[in-house]
């Protein structure tokens, strides 16, 4: 319960640290189809349908795309679904609201115990108080069928090294700006 509604109030704190931090920012990644999208191309779209559904409000395909680990330690998917309800009431309470969320260039993926782990960077474009405010955030995509299906999980939500302990050290994941 405390790690989702901690992820919440992380969305609504990164939504107004933006807003503030925008001023100072380097321009957002290029979008590119790297050779990774080249090589596993439904990473490249599901990862977008699941940043594009978030946009839409779509959370019941956000959370069919979202990792089942994610979905356990979130408490279900039922109980993600109703914390991201309330996230969205929170937005709209801070002047927040997200206009676009897309894939750029991902940049590593590492094969471990059968499944597939990519790093997925994002620009999210969002609207502060009125402000035009891009931020990034970083996607880990994992599949466990040689990339047919991915499934996603938001770096900035959970704890790496609890969730995916073998692989975590070896992540790169997206630098802060």
């Amino acid at each position: 319960m405390m790690k989702i509604v901690y992820s919440v109030i992380v969305l609504v704190l990164l939504g107004l640290a933006g807003s503030v931090c925008a001023q100072n920012r380097e321009p957002a990644p290029q979008l590119l189809t790297s050779s990774i999208f080249k090589s596993y191309p439904n990473l490249e779209a599901q990862a977008r349908e699941f940043c594009e559904a978030y946009i839409r409000k779509d959370y019941q395909r956000m959370t069919e795309l979202t990792h089942p680990k994610m979905l356990e330690c979130t408490g279900g998917k039922e109980k993600l679904l109703s914390e991201l309800r309330r996230g969205e009431e929170l937005w709209q309470t801070y002047g927040i609201e997200y206009l676009s969320w897309t894939p750029a260039d991902a940049t590593q993926v590492i094969s471990d115990s059968g499944s597939l782990y990519a790093i997925v960077p994002t620009i999210v474009s969002r609207r502060v108080r009125g402000k035009l405010s891009p931020s990034d955030a970083c996607l880990i995509g994992i599949s466990s069928d040689a990339g047919h299906r991915w499934t996603f999980v938001p770096t900035s939500c959970v704890n790496l090294s609890s969730m995916f302990p073998n692989v975590a050290p070896r992540l790169k994941v997206c630098p802060e700006r």
